[in-house]
């Protein structure tokens, strides 16, 4: 008993709160280095005998084993019951999905999730980034749902064709990609003939000509100005979240947003 006390929580342990608390620290440190981490039964029954608990738990590395065990065999059954309940609902729902290709060191990592809920889908290291290799990837994904309505993802012609072809989806480029696509079609028309005319303006000796060369430079930079605020207007329109007060922004936000301050603008 002496060495029982020597612990400064030794007392609290003793309670049946204390008790309560140590059964879910082993708990806790099996599921988060045993069996997500993959950390041995032996370095799990180390930790807990350096917190100084080994005295009020069966900490040893046989304990560890046996209840990991029990926890593999608990999480299975417990995957197979949430099954049964969860995939006949699933069957009405409609998915929106995400897609992207994401690179973590050496490895290339296919994510194919639901965008409505956040819920990852499917996330495979692969080698390649083939239509085929994505169609492997998803393609148990499509049995679980009603139907997938559109997906999101950067526009590849992998990823297009795996959105109609496979999931007969709609098509949508990402947020950042498609304001990219939307500000390359004149990023660098403005400048290049702002450009132009100040080269003819630098060369031109005719007050006249000069006075009008002038006056259209100053349209192209008003012009210039105007692309510009629309751009902005638009990024801070489609944000999932507003810029102000950080509250969630629905769908018919956004388009009241982009009605006001866009096309209102544009007009």
């Amino acid at each position: 008993m002496q060495s029982r006390e020597h612990h400064p929580c030794s007392t609290v342990f003793e309670t049946v709160q204390g008790k309560q608390w140590l059964q879910l620290l082993v708990v806790l440190a099996i599921f988060y280095f045993g069996i997500k981490s993959n950390v041995g039964s032996t370095v799990i029954s180390e930790f807990l005998t350096m917190l100084g608990v080994g005295l009020y738990i069966g900490a040893s590395t046989g304990s560890m084993k046996r209840i990991e065990q029990q926890m593999d065999k608990l999480i299975a059954q417990f995957g197979t019951e949430q099954n049964a309940i969860l995939l006949p609902l699933a069957k009405e729902i409609d998915i929106h999905a995400g897609a992207d290709e994401t690179f973590f060191e050496q490895h290339n990592i296919l994510v194919f999730m639901d965008l409505v809920s956040g819920f990852i889908l499917k996330e495979e290291i692969q080698q390649k980034r083939t239509l085929s290799v994505w169609k492997n990837t998803v393609l148990k994904c499509t049995t679980y749902f009603r139907s997938f309505k559109s997906l999101i993802s950067d526009g590849s012609k992998v990823l297009k064709a795996l959105s109609t072809d496979v999931l007969h989806s709609i098509h949508f480029s990402d947020l950042f990609h498609l304001l990219h696509y939307t500000s390359g079609v004149m990023r660098f028309q403005f400048s290049a003939k702002i450009k132009s005319l100040e080269k003819k303006m630098s060369k031109t000796t005719d007050n006249v000509a000069l006075v009008e060369l002038e006056k259209n430079k100053q349209i192209l930079v008003g012009g210039q100005y105007q692309f510009r605020q629309v751009l902005k207007n638009v990024s801070l329109a489609v944000h999932p979240f507003a810029i102000n007060d950080n509250a969630a922004v629905s769908s018919n936000d956004v388009e009241k947003i982009l009605f006001n301050r866009v096309v209102s603008q544009i007009n």
